[in-house]
């Protein structure tokens, strides 16, 4: 074989060994970002400060924080990212398609203070209000080469690492295109959490939308009979429909203040319901200035709460999750059909079933669903229904009536919103 051959076939040969082991990484990324460098002198351990770009982690004591920080800038996909030297990054501009940021990555080692088996915390929130600029933490396994999604969060969240990783990548993530990122200041922080956790049990709550007056005709009496409460969510522009009396499908002051008097707890359900396509056209300001409305209205009439209960599909909005944050301490979503989990419950976007949609009614599937909590040992399964649904009849509350008896033969408390919040938050 002549030399200018064999050098030929070099070349190539080393040219497919570079591709394979870049390829696994997302497109998006650039080459120089993902270098391994065995973590040079752009990343190092900072020691946790609170400040307004990132919460306390809720175990109490100040933790070092061991999110490994970037010094360097970047600049890509019409996105910069600033380092601040602290362990925060300063973003700003339009995403011309998904943008990485990536401030850890080695096929064969973890980060210091990270171990193989452990849970970690990671606090963070996404300040640019879009829902879109994430922190992803991918592992490698032990082969260190395949990637492997672990976490894809713009909240604060528990995480494990698999026994057998051998690398991991860290990064801030902006999802998609088009996306608008004024100046936000984000800070990622990962604490080390207590070797044993204690969980809570598993709890049940039923939440009732929208304050309907068959509320107060069929669930208030079920609930005085079985000495328990199924939250009702109440819309104050629906309140006042029914007081000036435009219509008689609302519940009245008078009949929610009833039905609180008899242990039922209520909720804030927005001021006005107003759909997710009106919403989406509010400014966070517009939208927090609603929250907060239906909040002082509610308290006007002797009902005190801290909790939220999302119209529609807003909760999917993050301006939306970003304003409750500032009036309420939880937030209910319409939808999620999955337990809630301590440590890894977003408290403002908290789950739950959709019970008259995805179950009809039925008490033998609502039922295994209650078999399956209690076997579980752990989780709070929250229940959405409606009495306001035109199916809405006698059965629903005969399914429902049998189901809180099943969840007390199996030892499973139904208990308020805002207690199963309060216990399912992370401590």
């Amino acid at each position: 074989m002549s030399y200018k051959r064999f050098l030929c076939l070099l070349t190539c040969f080393l040219s497919l060994i570079s591709f394979v082991s870049c390829h696994v990484w997302n497109e998006s990324v650039d080459k120089s970002d993902v270098e391994v460098k065995e973590m040079s002198d752009e990343v190092s351990s900072s020691q946790y400060e609170a400040d307004e770009t990132g919460s306390i982690p809720q175990s109490g004591e100040s933790k070092t924080n061991l999110c490994p920080v970037r010094n360097s800038d970047k600049t890509v996909n019409g996105l910069t990212f600033t380092a601040q030297g602290d362990g925060s990054y300063l973003v700003n501009g339009v995403s011309e398609k998904a943008t990485n940021y990536d401030l850890y990555y080695s096929k064969t080692l973890l980060p210091d203070g990270f171990v193989a088996g452990k849970t970690y915390r990671l606090d963070f929130r996404d300040t640019s209000i879009t829902g879109q600029l994430r922190v992803c933490i991918y592992w490698l396994d032990q082969e260190g080469v395949s990637e492997n999604l672990l976490l894809n969060a713009f909240y604060s969240t528990n995480f494990t690492i698999p026994e057998n990783a051998k690398g991991l990548l860290i990064r801030l993530r902006v999802l998609a295109a088009n996306v608008v990122i004024d100046n936000a200041i984000v800070k990622p922080i990962i604490t080390a959490v207590e070797e044993k956790i204690s969980v809570p049990g598993p709890m049940f709550t039923i939440i009732d939308d929208d304050g309907c007056y068959r509320y107060y005709s069929d669930l208030l009496p079920l609930c005085i009979e079985k000495g328990i409460s199924i939250s009702t969510a109440v819309v104050p522009v629906q309140i006042e429909n029914r007081e000036n009396g435009t219509t008689r499908f609302w519940m009245s002051w008078a009949e929610i203040q009833e039905c609180q008097s008899n242990g039922v707890e209520v909720l804030s359900h927005t001021y006005d319901h107003a759909s997710t396509a009106v919403v989406e056209t509010r400014t966070i300001d517009e939208i927090r200035d609603t929250y907060q409305k239906a909040r002082d209205i509610l308290e006007e009439h002797g009902i005190y709460t801290n909790v939220l209960v999302y119209s529609g599909a807003s909760g999917g909005l993050a301006k939306c999750r970003s304003a409750a944050g500032d009036v309420y301490d939880y937030a209910f979503l319409a939808g999620g059909d999955v337990d809630n989990q301590y440590g890894y419950m977003d408290p403002y976007n908290i789950w739950r079933y959709k019970i008259q949609y995805n179950y009809d009614f039925d008490a033998e599937k609502m039922k295994s669903l209650i078999a399956d909590l209690a076997a579980n040992k752990t989780g709070w399964m929250v229940w959405m229904i409606h009495t306001s649904d035109s199916k809405w009849c006698v059965e629903f509350i005969n399914a429902l009536s049998e189901c809180i008896d099943y969840a007390s033969q199996l030892g499973i408390p139904i208990v308020t919103a805002s207690e199963g919040a309060s216990c399912y938050s992370w401590k």
